[in-house]
């Protein structure tokens, strides 16, 4: 705690990367809520908590180490509303070695704002191998508020691994994976034997497009887990994940995770693929339903690989942004994604644009969903 200092006198102080969150906090204040990012001259993980005065104006900053290993940094952070009263209690947020940390930040005095679990991690990204897997991706926080099911109204906590902003990312053909965790205020998430792994159970062609399946969760088999993970399926060309997940209402709740695989161990050669990835948030499951219209038929239900409806398509834009969602009428939806460009065959030339992916939506065209009332002085 104390006054703010000087970008160039601030060791922690890093190339920030994820976005900024802006959210009332517990003493009354405004804040906007920072990892540190990466390169900075500590190597420390370290949240920033920007606290404003009433006017906007800078009042204080909040810094929490995490005390974790140098040569590393904080991605963007996600909050967490727990009670209710439209203010942030808990900041979640994962660092390059993999730890996922959470800061509890629930007290009306910032000094006793800190990090939980007695400064240990929530949990540990690593693959089968034990090898840390680098989170440089926001994290997304929600509690389940479906009814039923072994963690109804339980913290969920979502994120992809890996990086794409270092020399050497591009040539890394590492593991990464997608994770699920609850956080349920008990012992930290010890490691993968905590959880219950998803896989997917099948890969092909629709429509000229690459697509996949993801394996089904059976009932309840998360009763005894703290959530789920799947491992990204194409570790000889280094998929991962380094966008922020999104929890959109289609026809059902649907996460979705976009991955990301380099065509070039160059980072300023434009090109590569990737996937948009839609799968049941609460159980790392395929979802229940049909949602993405890959064949362009009108028809939701045959979109399948054998028995199983098409979870993950790569939609033909280089490595994918984040889906902007825009609903229409007759119960579909648009997901509009960009990407860096394509050069198929290589060397043949680029091409980029904006796919519109054809969605089924669980809104209905024409519902006003909010409305605010504008009176000039």
């Amino acid at each position: 705690a104390g006054p703010a200092s000087s970008g160039a006198s601030d060791r922690d102080l890093g190339l920030m990367l994820g976005r900024p969150l802006v959210t009332p906090l517990n003493n009354g204040k405004l804040g906007v809520i920072v990892g540190n990012g990466y390169n900075s001259i500590s190597g420390k993980a370290v949240l920033y908590i920007f606290i404003l005065a009433a006017d906007g104006r800078l009042e204080r900053v909040r810094k929490i180490d995490t005390g974790a290993d140098a040569g590393n940094g904080l991605a963007g952070p996600a909050v967490l509303d727990t009670n209710r009263d439209g203010r942030a209690d808990h900041v979640y947020a994962g660092d390059l070695q993999g730890n996922v940390w959470r800061f509890d930040i629930g007290s009306a005095d910032p000094a006793d704002w800190g990090l939980a679990y007695g400064g240990r991690p929530l949990f540990r990204a690593r693959d089968a191998a034990g090898r840390a897997q680098p989170i440089t991706a926001p994290l997304l926080a929600v509690i389940q508020e479906q009814a039923g099911g072994p963690h109804s109204g339980k913290p969920f906590i979502f994120f992809g691994t890996g990086a794409y902003f270092r020399q050497d990312d591009p040539a890394d053909r590492s593991v990464q994976s997608w994770y699920g965790l609850v956080d349920d205020h008990a012992p930290i998430i010890t490691g993968r034997s905590a959880l219950r792994q998803r896989t997917f159970a099948a890969s092909g062609a629709l429509a000229s497009q690459s697509v996949r399946a993801i394996s089904a969760a059976a009932e309840g088999d998360l009763a005894d887990r703290q959530g789920w993970y799947l491992d990204l399926n194409e570790p000889a060309v280094g998929e991962r994940t380094v966008s922020a997940a999104q929890i959109v209402r289609l026809a059902v709740p649907a996460l979705v995770l976009n991955s990301i695989i380099p065509v070039t161990d160059d980072p300023c050669v434009a090109g590569g693929r990737g996937f948009v990835n839609m799968l049941d948030p609460f159980t790392g499951g395929a979802l229940a339903v049909g949602v993405i219209d890959v064949t362009g038929d009108g028809n939701f239900n045959n979109d399948k690989l054998g028995e199983r409806f098409v979870g993950s398509v790569d939609p033909g834009v280089g490595l994918p942004s984040e889906v902007i969602f825009v609903r229409r009428a007759n119960g579909v939806s648009t997901g509009f994604v960009s990407g860096s460009g394509r050069t198929d065959p290589p060397g043949h030339g680029t091409s980029a644009g904006i796919q519109g992916l054809t969605l089924k939506s669980g809104l209905t065209a024409g519902r006003r969903i909010a409305w605010r009332e504008i009176i000039r002085d």
